[in-house]
């Protein structure tokens, strides 16, 4: 599990609501940033407990100095932050870093999704992998009888 790692959301810059559109606008521009900033991150979702609310969130390895100012430059109020012993905290970008704990173990919060059985990426890739997979088994074929020839 993730430790020393915060969890920004790239949706509703100031606590304002933004459309869907207008939100994945924002979203790029701020991948971009971290990314000409040289951060390294992982998307996921953030969401309430059912999670009919969700919002695009990224997750960086940094300290939390690091990410109260990331945070800040991302137009965010608050985030969440994981610390060395795996503690989930809420943390207030503009109240000097006032944080309050949420969980005491992070895995109470990860929910790990399975992917869509039905997803034509997938299973496209997977037919990939499979062609690979016989062409490579087809070319053991051909060396095995080689071999058994001379």
């Amino acid at each position: 599990m993730p430790k020393n790692s915060a969890v920004i959301s790239l949706w509703n810059p100031l606590g304002r609501k933004h459309t869907k559109k207008r939100n994945n606008l924002m979203a790029m521009s701020s991948l971009n940033e971290l990314n000409r900033a040289g951060f390294s991150y992982v998307g996921l979702w953030g969401g309430n407990k059912s999670f009919s609310y969700r919002e695009l969130s990224v997750m960086v390895k940094v300290s939390l100095d690091t990410a109260c100012k990331l945070a800040k430059r991302l137009n965010q109020l608050a985030f969440y932050y994981i610390d060395t012993s795996s503690c989930l905290w809420l943390v207030e970008v503009s109240a000097n870093k006032r944080k309050r704990i949420v969980c005491t173990d992070i895995r109470a919060r990860f929910v790990q999704v399975p992917l869509p059985v039905n997803n034509l990426a997938l299973k496209k890739l997977s037919d990939v992998h499979k062609k690979a997979a016989r062409i490579e088994n087809d070319s053991f074929k051909v060396r095995d009888s080689k071999t058994s020839s001379e």
